[in-house]
């Protein structure tokens, strides 16, 4: 097979135009998600699956899971985006050759061979700018590696369920578009998505992405807390915090169940790093202070997290508002939402 066939074909997928809605894919380890928007942007259909073990483990079983809903929702020929998570990529803000455009690809693969953590001739790379900011000297870009290895099994999986790969994108971008709808995003908006393993904080000002950290906290950190310290069975603990979260946070500490208390020793972790996630934009870009976060998750919501944040942070911190007055149970999984707003916001 040529391969420089192969990469250009798949580095279209990144970017190329398409007409009609899409139906977006994000896929994760222990779960899927599956969406599709109208016109408008509003989610005609949105479906979280969670994955048994051997759908995790097994592309059959996955595909097969993935195929059955194809069909029984009238999906088959839908192009389709699927969303890329770490470590399936890398992104890293480098200066910009000083090259043509139709040579900056060529030049980037270059540029970046030494930061990435896999040979560069097996890489597909893409790139986007970063808006010019107060005291920029030099053109900054972003630039997405990604094994081709990779993104082939993700566009073999989508076209072996009957779908149409239309892009194949990253959950940075996919927070951007959910942020691009929000009207605090003119001024400068952060979205924290609180997976299992790592959450993944990004920072949007007038639908451009300025910022992005992934923060080595989930909420399997929040399930080990009551499991290690209070003798908590694991999915005992999944139910106490999808329940009962951290308390109101007005409540003081010191008078909440023992629970309750360590749920907020381990918050206080992420309280840390998203501060210092917030003072590094705010020194390092100079776009002005980010004075609103919003939260969302990935599979286990936890009650009260959002406000305490912003009690220790001292900035307005709030759950990810529902989606055309869905319940709560719709707040999950909503990186497919945001990448089937790709087209939309483009």
């Amino acid at each position: 097979m040529n391969l420089d066939f192969l990469k250009l074909d798949l580095r279209k997928l990144l970017r190329r135009p398409r007409a009609g809605t899409l139906l977006a894919l994000d896929l994760r380890p222990s779960q899927a998600s599956l969406c599709q928007v109208d016109r408008q942007g509003r989610p005609t259909f949105l479906k979280r699956l969670p994955l048994s073990p051997d759908q995790q483990h097994s592309r059959e079983a996955l595909a097969e899971l993935l195929s059955r809903q194809v069909r029984e929702h009238n999906l088959a020929g839908s192009p389709c985006v699927s969303v890329l998570h770490r470590p399936d990529y890398q992104l890293l803000l480098v200066e910009a050759p000083q090259v043509p455009e139709a040579e900056i690809l060529s030049a980037l693969r270059w540029k970046i061979a030494d930061q990435i953590d896999f040979p560069v001739n097996e890489a597909i790379l893409d790139y986007f700018e970063l808006p010019p900011g107060q005291t920029a000297d030099t053109r900054q870009i972003y630039v997405v590696a990604a094994r081709e290895s990779v993104v082939q099994a993700r566009v073999d999986l989508l076209r072996g369920i009957g779908l149409d790969p239309a892009y194949i994108d990253i959950a940075e971008k996919a927070q951007r578009n959910l942020a691009a709808r929000l009207p605090e995003d003119e001024q400068g908006l952060a979205l924290l998505e609180i997976a299992e393993d790592e959450s993944l904080l990004t920072i949007t000002r007038q639908g451009q992405l300025i910022f992005s950290r992934a923060i080595a906290f989930g909420t399997g950190n929040l399930v080990d807390g009551l499991v290690e310290s209070a003798g908590f069975a694991p999915e005992m603990a999944r139910a106490q915090i999808g329940t009962e979260g951290l308390g109101e946070p007005e409540i003081l500490t010191d008078i909440l169940p023992a629970a309750q208390q360590i749920l907020r020793q381990q918050a206080e972790r992420l309280a840390l790093e998203l501060q210092r996630s917030l003072d590094y934009y705010d020194s390092r870009f100079r776009r002005g202070a980010v004075r609103q976060t919003y939260v969302l998750f990935d599979s286990l919501h936890v009650p009260h997290l959002a406000p305490y944040l912003g009690v220790l942070t001292g900035a307005a911190c709030r759950d990810f508002p529902a989606i055309d007055g869905r319940d709560a149970s719709h707040r999950m999984g909503l990186l497919s939402y945001g990448a089937a707003l790709r087209e939309l916001l483009s």
